[in-house]
C-alpha cells in the first residue's frame, strides 16, 4: 500500500515518490533531523512519530499502537 507523493528532500529539492506510511514517517524524520545518520539518534521522544523513525513498528508495544491508532482516528474526526 503506497501513494504517490511530491515532498521536500533535506537539500530543499522536489522528489516524487511511493510512499508507504512507514517510508512517509522515515522522511518525516530525515527531514526534522537534517540527516539520514541522526534519525537512529534522535532525542524527540515526546514526537508521535518517535516510534516508527527507524522504520522498525514492531518494536512499538500493542499498547502503543492502540493509544496512537486512537489518537489518529480522533485527529481525523473517524
Amino acid at each position: 500500500m503506497g501513494v504517490t507523493h511530491t515532498f521536500q528532500t533535506i537539500g530543499g529539492k522536489l522528489k516524487t515518490s511511493t510512499l508507504t506510511p512507514i517510508r512517509a514517517i522515515r522522511e518525516n524524520c530525515v527531514t526534522c533531523v537534517q540527516s539520514i545518520y541522526a534519525v537512529e539518534d534522535c532525542r524527540g521522544e515526546t514526537c508521535a512519530l518517535y516510534p516508527f523513525r527507524l522504520g522498525d513498528a514492531h518494536t512499538v508495544t500493542q499498547e502503543q499502537r492502540e493509544r496512537l491508532s486512537a489518537r489518529a482516528k480522533a485527529s481525523s474526526g473517524g
